[in-house]
């Protein structure tokens, strides 16, 4: 083999890891996708669900306002990593 071929191999194999990397990151990119969709419509039914026994309880909107605000800024901070888990594993 001549140190052109051995070149030509080299950058076939680049080329084929180099699109084989490509598809795995398109790959995760949509199963993150899924999965974000995924968790906003868990969050849109846990808040629905919520309005619902909070309603049946009595409360009145208001409050039911002020509690669902306080959870979305709870998870907000979860997720921005204002807030750690601090249990032990």
């Amino acid at each position: 083999m001549t140190e052109e071929d051995a070149e030509k191999k080299d950058l076939t194999v680049d080329s084929t890891l180099l699109e084989l990397t490509e598809k795995k990151l398109e790959k995760a990119q949509a199963e993150e996708e899924s999965y974000a969709n995924l968790m906003h419509n868990n969050a849109e039914m846990g808040e629905l669900a919520a309005r619902f026994c909070y309603a049946a309880a009595g409360l009145p909107t208001p409050i039911i306002e002020e509690i669902l605000e306080l959870f979305e800024t709870i998870s907000d901070n979860h997720r921005s990593g204002k807030y750690q888990d601090r249990r032990p594993c």
